[in-house]
């Protein structure tokens, strides 16, 4: 049984990069920036596997998401081929899922993306309510929602995503904190500053007391309390809400959409996009 690690991947969309030559107003203005998740993989049943799904991983981190698409598909047909022929296995379809969301979301293919964590939900309905995995589903299907600018559904996503942790943590844990977090980004968004400014503060006073100050998390939410806070004492003619395009048509319509339950299915689509660009 493999030991070998776990995925982490990044949210570029929503998070700007500060540094100490932006002026106040322009953190004022920059968007707030959601917490990542960590996407842990399935212990895998042999060495090879493991070095596969690593493989991805790598490939990912440098960019190569063709690459990483296609070892995250060869991994998962290698699995099940190892597997009873009546036998199922939900979770290594929902880590597929995710991971292959993740790729497609890092390549601004956010529709795509969003069909992946739709999937992966709705297989993960199938366990119990407490389980990890349940509220790992809504929480990357939230800040999709977030990056196609949908940020009251985004919200509503996010707060699903907390009750359900918050049945098997408590507020202090640091998982449940980064959904405060994010749920505080949300809120910015859609004009609310003061609620979010509490939220970032719970959440970094969460976060410190579990990882530290310096834990790239607790630096996040403390980011984020800056950023309210200046946003506060030079509010936007729009009165605090950051201005965003119109969601896609395209991202609503799969919203809610049900499809067949195969990993490799926004990899067809995004095939089937590629061919009738070419045709044209």
């Amino acid at each position: 049984q493999s030991t070998w690690g776990y995925f982490s991947f990044l949210w570029p969309h929503p998070c700007v990069t500060l540094d100490q030559h932006m002026t106040q107003a322009a953190v004022a203005a920059a968007t707030p920036c959601l917490i990542k998740e960590v996407l842990l993989a399935p212990p895998t049943p042999n060495e090879e596997l493991g070095n596969l799904l690593e493989a991805a991983l790598n490939y990912f981190n440098s960019s190569q998401y063709k690459f990483a698409v296609e070892t995250f598909l060869r991994a998962r047909r290698e699995w099940l081929a190892l597997l009873h022929e009546d036998d199922t296995m939900p979770l290594l379809d929902i880590f597929t899922m995710l991971a292959l969301g993740s790729v497609y979301e890092a390549e601004r293919l956010d529709e795509l993306a969003l069909i992946q964590f739709q999937e992966a939900r709705q297989i993960s309905e199938e366990l119990p309510p407490a389980h990890p995995v349940r509220s790992m589903c809504l929480s990357f299907l939230g800040a999709t929602y977030f990056h196609l600018g949908a940020f009251d559904i985004a919200l509503e996503t996010f707060e699903r995503a907390r009750m359900l942790r918050q049945l098997s943590f408590d507020d202090s844990h640091p998982d449940v904190a980064a959904l405060v977090n994010n749920i505080g980004v949300c809120k910015t968004c859609l004009g609310q500053s003061h609620d979010a400014l509490a939220l970032y503060s719970a959440a970094h006073s969460a976060l410190v007391a579990a990882l530290g100050a310096e834990h790239p998390r607790a630096f996040t939410a403390l980011r984020n309390i800056e950023k309210s806070k200046l946003r506060h004492s030079d509010p936007a003619p729009s009165g605090g809400a950051v201005m965003v395009p119109a969601v896609s048509a395209v991202a609503v319509r799969a919203v809610g959409k049900k499809r067949p339950r195969r990993a490799e299915s926004a990899a067809d689509a995004k095939g089937s996009k590629t061919k009738d660009k070419t045709r044209r």
